[in-house]
């Protein structure tokens, strides 16, 4: 399930599974990764920093095909129609995204995919 985030100059930002806890190790370098394991050992290791963070997808108005405003009899949101024309999925790119914590001073910030990496278990 996604839901709307903002949109962009090309289409739309959608959250990506909104609701589950996305977890990112950055090392002091600020390389990261994903981690897919809710129970990575990595979260507490003292080499990385274990950040929550939301998946947010970018789906271009020309693969939008249709709407429906009041969503149907099960869900009540809005939905949304599109071609799946990138490799099987509306997407054409996704990116993570860490959220503000005002009381610590943390400011949201995108995490730069060149950063992008898979450190050893």
């Amino acid at each position: 399930m996604a839901f709307f985030y903002d949109t962009y100059h090309n289409g739309i930002e959608v959250y990506i599974n909104a609701g589950i806890e996305i977890t990112i190790i950055v090392d002091e370098k600020g390389k990261w990764e994903v981690l897919t394991d809710y129970y990575d050992k990595r979260k507490n290791d003292s080499r990385y920093t274990a950040i929550n963070a939301i998946k947010i997808g970018r789906i271009p108005y020309y693969n939008i095909v249709g709407y429906k405003v009041d969503g149907d009899e099960y869900y009540q949101n809005p939905h949304i129609y599109c071609k799946y024309s990138f490799d099987g999925s509306p997407f054409e790119s996704v990116y993570y995204r860490r959220l503000g914590i005002a009381r610590d001073k943390v400011f949201p910030h995108d995490f730069d995919k060149s950063n992008e990496v898979k450190f050893d278990k």
